[in-house]
């Protein structure tokens, strides 16, 4: 009855027997099972409402339940010297009675990290790119810890760990580029559902990041994270395929409704981001005339409006770090300034 798969969570040994609970009929198999360690017995005491341990390791003793087999504790994933390092790291620790981290900012940012890893609070963990992204390229040791905390999460079953581990890689930041490490941890995002990272596996294919471009499985990607949640981010994208004519022959009427139908979701999602992206493309179409055809109808007013909502989302992206988006700024203050020319000669 034990399990060969399941692998203890404090020490990584897959030597653990199955708990059997109740009063089971001592056959000559469960006595023989027992006797090989196979099987312990956990007695009659269940807790009602409460998983009760499938396993129990026969090296350390611990006991755990199915959904924590095969997710090690930081003591199994984890080699002593970087254990040792990530427990003074949360301490902010000292060495030979030198502060370990001189920087105060760094030092609590590295401790956050740190703690989150050990304590396994992937949450956390992953929010802290956001929170303290900018120290990937100053601090070594938060670069490190933050790394070694989102593949473990990874590891562990997060799915937001994995996308942006995939995303350090794809960027660079605070490791070296490596498009085929992006690839593999958006595919572990992909398994544990996380939309970003199935997103992100269509601008690897799009733009063949590890290979020859592929539209089609770019476009799949895009429509699997459209149908699961609405993404608006891959519409737009789904649309900017069509536009462009990338699967064969452009529609600009599918990918004008598409826009809309992105910038819809995206504001009533209170999403800035993905909502200033769409706004920047819905108005390109419905900012010139000859777009009527295409069933945009020609609206300088709006247009105006949204290249000054895009170019509010784009400012904002830019501080958090992505300055890639400053040529999209120039070609948004670009189209304000036309819009404004448009609509000075349309109310002479």
């Amino acid at each position: 009855m034990s399990d060969d798969k399941a692998k203890c969570p404090a020490c990584g040994s897959a030597d653990v027997a199955s708990i059997l609970y109740g009063y089971p009929a001592l056959t000559d198999e469960l006595k023989r099972q027992i006797d090989a360690g196979e099987v312990v017995l956990g007695g009659c005491c269940i807790t009602p409402g409460k998983e009760m341990p499938s396993f129990e390791c026969r090296e350390c003793g611990a006991k755990f339940t199915r959904a924590e087999a095969g997710k090690p504790s930081p003591r199994a994933y984890f080699s002593e010297g970087d254990l040792a390092w990530l427990h003074r790291l949360a301490d902010c620790g000292t060495s030979d009675g030198k502060p370990f981290i001189d920087d105060v900012e760094e030092a609590g940012a590295c401790a956050d990290v740190a703690r989150a890893v050990l304590f396994r609070n992937f949450g956390s963990l992953a929010a802290g790119v956001q929170k303290h992204g900018r120290l990937l390229g100053c601090s070594r040791a938060f670069a490190k810890a933050l790394t070694m905390g989102l593949e473990y999460g990874a590891v562990c079953g997060n799915g937001p760990c994995a996308t942006e581990l995939g995303a350090l890689y794809y960027n660079g930041e605070g490791v070296g580029q490596d498009y085929a490490a992006a690839q593999k941890w958006y595919e572990r995002g992909e398994e544990l559902g996380e939309i970003q990272s199935i997103i992100n596996l269509g601008y690897i294919y799009e733009y063949g990041r590890n290979g020859e471009r592929d539209q089609r499985k770019a476009y799949l990607q895009y429509a699997k994270a459209a149908a699961l949640d609405n993404a608006p981010e891959a519409i737009y994208k789904m649309g900017d395929i069509h536009s462009r004519g990338r699967l064969g022959g452009s529609d600009k009427a599918l990918a004008y409704r598409l826009y809309e139908r992105s910038l819809s979701v995206a504001q009533q999602r209170g999403d800035l981001a993905n909502a200033s992206q769409a706004a920047l493309r819905v108005a390109g179409f419905i900012g010139d005339e000859e777009n009527t055809r295409y069933g945009a109808p020609y609206d300088p007013f709006r247009a105006l409006e949204l290249y000054q909502l895009a170019e509010r989302g784009l400012r904002l992206d830019i501080a958090n770090g992505l300055t890639y988006y400053r040529k999209r700024l120039a070609e948004v203050l670009k189209g304000q300034e036309s819009m404004r020319g448009k609509l000075t000669f349309f109310l002479r």
